[in-house]
């Protein structure tokens, strides 16, 4: 059966090869266009692609369909379209790591990856890509044996960062590491640059170099920009789950060493809302409000409101329950009186909850606002209805 594929494809190339200009892709299997490649010694080319990617459509139209990429191309490799996100794609986007689109891959017959680029390119760049990949001692594969093989050199360390960069194959901060490791100062505008625009992630010690160095930085980018940047990498972290939520303390201690217990502690409270975990949350939020007590009005009336939400045990909703009183005692606002009333309602005092909803009403009305929300907790508990 694999002899007759390897003969239909072998016969299907021929005849499309000429079918038009630019690159031929392939209409196989990725498995069959492998087997292929080593049967003509080629490497695969493989454009990978989203449907949602708008310079992925933009190549197709402006760069792949040219002459000049198309004879390159159909000369040296065998080339496939591959949706990352159907069919076989879902799995080869994870075993290549792919992340960004589009992504081109070379790929050598046994699927192991002899060249990669993240993002687009034009046509001479399709060009120059290509005579990289085909260059065994300057593809990413090369480069890859050479720091393998122990080459720490700055120079080649500078070139393999810049090829694991624009390749994304999540190797680059490694690799900076070793590079600034050969450089007496990190505080030239090279190192700097080099650190500031490619760590992106706080699993390193170049995330410690920033958070303590602050200052340096700030002169260059500004505080906004460079606070961004670290809380943009501490929070992706945590969201992409490549720090865990036992290891958050620790993080916060490394990026806020000021604010560390209450950041870390509010994030827990934050990380089990979002999972819908209601003890979880209940058990941050209680721990939050007690050790920092000095939060505002508004953050306790969210917090009360994530326990309407998502908590079902009655001890802990009475505890939201004594905040939602305070707040409204410290400001008898709308919002403040809805929540209450809410709680109310969760734990079956729905007399109660009503009174504080036709209170939460009257006081909209007087500032023109909406109060939607109010009316249908009345009615829901009316129609003896559990509110979603």
């Amino acid at each position: 059966m694999k002899n007759y594929t390897i003969t239909f494809l072998i016969g299907f190339l021929s005849v499309y090869s000429f079918a038009q200009e630019g690159i031929k892709f392939l209409d196989a299997e990725f498995g069959e266009v492998l087997a292929l490649a080593e049967l003509e010694g080629k490497l695969v080319f493989v454009d990978a692609y989203t449907d949602w990617c708008g310079p992925c459509k933009k190549m197709d139209k402006e760069v792949f369909s040219k002459k000049e990429v198309g004879d390159f191309y159909n000369t040296n490799f065998l080339s496939v379209k591959i949706n990352m996100e159907k069919g076989e794609g879902i799995a080869l986007a994870e075993k290549y790591l792919i992340f960004a689109y589009p992504s081109l891959l070379f790929v050598n017959y046994d699927g192991t990856v002899a060249h990669r680029y993240a993002g687009f390119q034009d046509q001479k760049g399709m060009l120059s890509l290509g005579g990289q990949a085909l260059d065994d001692g300057n593809n990413l594969e090369a480069l890859s044996k050479q720091y393998k093989d122990g080459e720490r050199g700055a120079d080649f360390l500078l070139k393999y960062l810049q090829a694991s960069f624009q390749g994304a194959d999540g190797n680059h901060v490694k690799i900076l590491e070793d590079y600034l490791a050969t450089q007496a100062d990190w505080n030239t505008s090279e190192s700097k640059e080099l650190l500031f625009s490619l760590l992106d992630h706080p699993n390193s010690k170049l995330f410690d170099y920033l958070v303590q160095n602050k200052t340096l930085f700030e002169e260059i980018y500004g505080a906004s920009t460079v606070t961004n940047k670290i809380q943009t990498l501490v929070y992706e972290s945590l969201s992409k789950g490549t720090t865990k939520l036992a290891d958050a303390d620790q993080l916060f201690r490394r990026a806020y060493p000021k604010e560390a217990k209450k950041l870390a502690a509010h994030y827990k409270m934050v990380y089990y809302q979002q999972q819908e975990n209601g003890k979880g949350y209940a058990e941050a939020a209680i721990a939050y409000v007690k050790n920092f007590p000095a939060i505002g009005l508004a953050e306790l009336n969210d917090i009360s409101w994530g326990f309407y939400d998502i908590v079902e045990e009655k001890k802990s909703l009475k505890k939201a329950l004594k905040w939602a009183k305070k707040s409204v005692q410290k400001d008898n606002s709308y919002l403040n009186n809805d929540t209450l009333a809410s709680l109310y309602q969760k734990i079956g005092k729905n007399g109660k909850a009503i009174k504080i909803a036709n209170k939460a009403i009257a006081i909209a009305k007087l500032s023109g606002a909406d109060y939607s929300a109010s009316t249908a907790l009345i009615r829901e508990i009316e129609e003896g209805e559990v509110r979603e």
